[in-house]
């Protein structure tokens, strides 16, 4: 599930990529490790698709779009003690960042 880009564009600074760190060690300490395909170019061709890098960009921004909070609520909340106000602002800046078409993120 870490996000990446084949380009270098994804730095380690960045608000997605801080996200991912916290998200990640907050399932770790639950005990409850992200399970995650690595093999995704190889599942998008499989299904048809052709232009794997833009179709995956548009898959990225609509997975964040559609379930990031909830996918950040609980690890946040539960084993950091955030707020979820402060949960919701995280998760804000991420979309705006990925929105911004300043990063080129690749599955």
């Amino acid at each position: 599930m870490a996000p990446h880009s084949e380009d270098e564009t994804l730095l380690a600074e960045t608000k997605l990529a801080n996200w991912y760190r916290l998200i990640s060690d907050a399932v770790e300490l639950a005990y409850h490790p992200l399970a995650y395909k690595m093999n995704i170019r190889g599942l998008l061709v499989s299904c048809g698709f052709v232009d794997i890098h833009e179709e995956a960009g548009r898959w990225y921004n609509v997975a964040f779009s559609q379930g990031q909070e909830a996918m950040s609520l609980a690890p946040l909340t539960r084993m950091y003690k955030w707020e979820p106000a402060r949960m919701a602002k995280l998760c804000s800046e991420v979309k705006r960042e990925i929105r911004s078409k300043n990063l080129v993120i690749s599955a």
